[in-house]
């Protein structure tokens, strides 16, 4: 079974863009935090080219619960592309090399949300991610969550939702909602959302 895996990036990352190193590469770059600004990413690659990583390396937090049960699903045989939902840069390979930031999606309205993700052409990095999967897990917080519904996003593949109760009915318009309460539980399901797979 071929599994499409999208799990949301993380604050804290192995390079904090306020602090030094890399705060004191950007003030000598004449360069503020980056953020949602990708229209100066060139400016930021070269100011932070030693920083930069593999995306899958930069996320630490609930991303890397998400990548450890990514790997342990790989070596029971399972074939898993996992990507990454950042607010900087939209849907991204686990491979894709990042940049220390800071951005999120956090106090968006409606509005806001749906111009993120129309800039990132969020529905269309979805369909061509998740095109030749048995399976797209979405395993998103509140914010990412609500940017994939409003970009109009329709799964061509058998998908699971993990959303939180409260946006549980949202969730099923994408496929099969499992609702989690907690962090701790949001990891539990992305482990029973890749056992589904495996069966």
């Amino acid at each position: 079974m071929r599994v499409c895996l999208v799990a949301p990036c993380s604050a804290r990352k192995r390079f904090d863009p306020r602090r030094p190193p890399v705060s004191e590469a950007l003030e000598a770059a004449g360069l503020p935090v980056p953020g949602l600004d990708l229209e100066r990413e060139r400016e930021y690659r070269r100011a932070l080219s030693r920083f930069a990583l593999p995306a899958r390396e930069m996320y630490l937090g609930v991303f890397s619960s998400v990548r450890r049960a990514a790997d342990e699903a790989r070596l029971r045989g399972l074939s898993v592309s996992l990507y990454v939902m950042s607010a900087r840069y939209g849907l991204i390979s686990e491979l894709d090399t990042v940049i220390p930031y800071d951005a999120t999606l956090s106090g968006m309205g409606e509005g806001e949300l749906r111009e993120w993700a129309s800039s990132r052409r969020l529905a269309e990095s979805l369909a061509r991610a998740s095109s030749g999967s048995d399976l797209l897990i979405l395993a998103l917080f509140r914010g990412y969550l609500r940017a994939v519904l409003l970009s109009g996003f329709s799964p061509a593949v058998r998908t699971l939702v993990l959303s939180p109760p409260s946006m549980a009915r949202e969730a099923s318009r994408l496929g099969e909602a499992l609702t989690y309460s907690s962090v701790g539980e949001f990891k539990a399901r992305v482990r029973e959302a890749l056992s589904l797979a495996g069966t």
